[in-house]
């Protein structure tokens, strides 16, 4: 999940694990946070993001099996917590845009 440089760091990795926690309760999942600082890459993006990657097969044995329908909800339901957070994420077709809430 990659934001606008500037977006809170700490706010889009407390979102994202919000939103993973919620998503995906019955599945074991990692997330790595990304910034121009911390990015590995030897030319850093300066946007911030969180790589969040899912174990397809929940703990009771159900598989993940996603389909483009799944990952618009998800983008929606993840912009539909902000609420929660210091910042606003707008859902548009294919990514999330940031805005500070006022």
């Amino acid at each position: 999940m990659s934001m606008p440089a500037g977006t809170p760091e700490i706010a889009l990795k407390r979102a994202v694990r919000e939103f993973a926690a919620e998503e995906f309760g019955g599945y074991q999942y990692v997330m790595a946070l990304h910034t121009p600082t911390t990015d590995p890459d030897p030319e850093p993006s300066p946007h911030p993001h969180v790589h969040l990657t899912i174990k397809a097969r929940s703990l009771a044995g159900v598989r993940l099996n996603p389909r483009k329908a799944d990952l618009q909800r998800w983008r929606e339901r993840f912009a539909a917590q902000d609420h929660r957070r210091p910042v606003r994420f707008v859902v548009l077709e294919n990514y999330l845009k940031v805005k500070p809430i006022a």
